[in-house]
């Protein structure tokens, strides 16, 4: 335990249709390809705080590094728009003294009339920064202008808790890290070092390797999307409880009673196949049952789609899935009779500890390749009955 270290994140608190409406734009924007007639643009700002030396530095020697004193003066603070465009290896950056909505619009009016001339549209992604706005254009310049500028722009906000959408505030992590992780006393030096900083990146044309995706996003961000509820008369949709069974009973031979080190057979794969196209039904019907008053079917349905999660290699949401499933069945009563509804009947009708040890041995198969083999250890020894424990136990060694 190291108690001193802390994490930051920056999602919502919970489920936002919002939210995810906002990311997926962003993300969809992210996988068109390079048009230099609309180019995308990803645009951000920071303040960086001058800071001066009260005694003069003494610089390295042989032997010795260089010295400066604790004490420093604090001159103001700067402020450092950037423009990056990740799919040219493009940025541009701009040092001023405030941020208001005027410095924002004229950094606009220059990226649209100075720096993309000849585009047709720039599609910018910027994020909620309350001078982020088509308003700013028109307190800085005449309507006619602001319309203009803004009939250039197709503007794509981050959504609020997820600026981390933004390639351009990765790219002033960069900036933060490789020019301004020192000292730096009036705007002029710092202008001079970010221009320096930025033409040695526009020279190498370096990009932004960016690998989240919406299908990512609905996998390892599922528990920020609403979840939907269909009205009664519409069971019989592609999202009823009846369809992800139907799914999941397709199950003939449970993969996860495959030992790790044997390869998928064709009837497997063909399963996984059939699956994948339905996972957000699959996921909406799991929902519904732990939700909904349906733990029994949401029971089985998880451990009948163990195998899926485990092979598919969705692991994150597959171990999430399968823990809900175990905190229900501690709080359910142990039936005495098989499932009689028809959704029940789809799913294999295990009995009470049969699902505990399969959402055991799913949960410790998941562990396993995600490196944590002591709380594997101990789901495979707790379900003996239908995992080969030895085996199971000295691959998670």
């Amino acid at each position: 335990m190291q108690p001193w270290l802390k994490e930051e994140w920056c999602l919502p608190r919970a489920a936002s249709g919002e939210f995810v409406c906002a990311m997926e734009d962003v993300l969809e924007l992210y996988t068109r390809p390079y048009d230099p007639a609309y180019p995308q643009v990803c645009m951000d700002e920071l303040s960086k705080q001058l800071v001066g030396e009260t005694r003069v530095p003494v610089p390295p020697a042989p032997g010795k590094v260089a010295r400066i004193d604790y004490e420093y003066v604090r001159l103001g603070v700067a402020n450092i728009f950037i423009f990056f465009e990740p799919l040219a290896g493009w940025r541009h950056l701009a040092v001023t003294e405030r941020r208001t909505r005027q410095d924002w619009a004229c950094a606009v009016r220059d990226l649209v009339d100075v720096h993309y001339p000849h585009a047709r549209t720039i599609r910018l992604v910027l994020d909620n920064l309350n001078t982020h706005v088509g308003g700013s254009l028109y307190e800085a310049f005449p309507p006619a202008e602001a319309r203009r500028i803004l009939d250039r722009l197709e503007l794509h906000y981050t959504p609020k808790h997820g600026s981390w959408l933004n390639m351009a505030e990765s790219e002033l992590s960069i900036l933060a890290r490789q020019c301004l992780d020192r000292r730096i006393a009036d705007p002029a030096l710092l202008a001079r070092e970010v221009a320096a900083w930025e033409a040695r990146r526009n020279s190498a044309q370096a990009t932004m390797d960016w690998r989240f995706t919406t299908a990512g996003a609905r996998t390892k961000l599922a528990h920020l999307y609403p979840v939907v509820t269909l009205p009664a008369a519409d069971t019989a949709a592609p999202l009823g409880q009846e369809t992800a069974a139907r799914h999941a009973a397709a199950q003939a031979t449970p993969t996860y009673h495959y030992p790790l080190d044997r390869p998928l057979g064709p009837e497997a794969k063909a399963w996984l196949g059939r699956l994948e196209p339905e996972h957000d039904n699959l996921r909406a019907a799991l929902t519904r049952s732990f939700d909904g008053g349906a733990a029994a079917v949401g029971l089985r349905l998880a451990a009948a789609l163990g195998g899926f999660w485990y092979r598919a290699g969705h692991l994150s949401e597959g171990r999430g899935w399968i823990e809900r499933a175990l905190a229900q069945l501690e709080r359910l009563p142990v039936p005495r009779d098989p499932p009689t509804d028809h959704a029940n009947a789809a799913i294999q009708p295990w009995t009470w500890p049969d699902l505990e040890a399969v959402l055991r041995e799913c949960r410790g198969d998941i562990l396993v390749v995600i490196g944590q083999p002591d709380a594997a250890r101990d789901d495979f020894q707790q379900a003996p009955d239908l995992v080969p424990t030895d085996d199971r136990v000295r691959q998670a060694r």
